[in-house]
């Protein structure tokens, strides 16, 4: 019992990193464009720490976008899109919805 509980807890640890890895990684996605802008300015500037501000900025920004990407559900919509747009999808939509099974 008490082995399934660490177990649980060690995947429940595991899922919350990923989560948040995925949160970063969508909102990096999102974000792609600026850090060329804020690549752009940390090498026009000369003071280090403005230019580590804005990396931090940058970092927090990417988490937030991403989080919020996910809770107001526009990941799960742009999944359907791809979904829609996939010929294997396509055909097993066919296939399933047919009334001719």
């Amino acid at each position: 019992m008490i082995t399934k509980l660490m177990a649980m807890s060690k995947f429940e640890t595991k899922y919350k990193l990923v989560l948040i890895k995925k949160y970063f990684d969508t909102g990096y996605g999102l974000t792609s464009p600026l850090k060329w802008g804020l690549a752009i300015v940390g090498a026009t500037l000369q003071d280090i720490e403005l230019i580590k501000l804005y990396g931090i900025i940058y970092i927090i920004l990417c988490f937030v976008a991403g989080w919020a990407w996910i809770k107001w559900d526009f990941y799960t919509a742009e999944q359907e899109v791809n979904n829609r747009l996939n010929l294997f999808q396509k055909e097993m939509r066919k296939v399933l919805l047919s009334p001719n099974k």
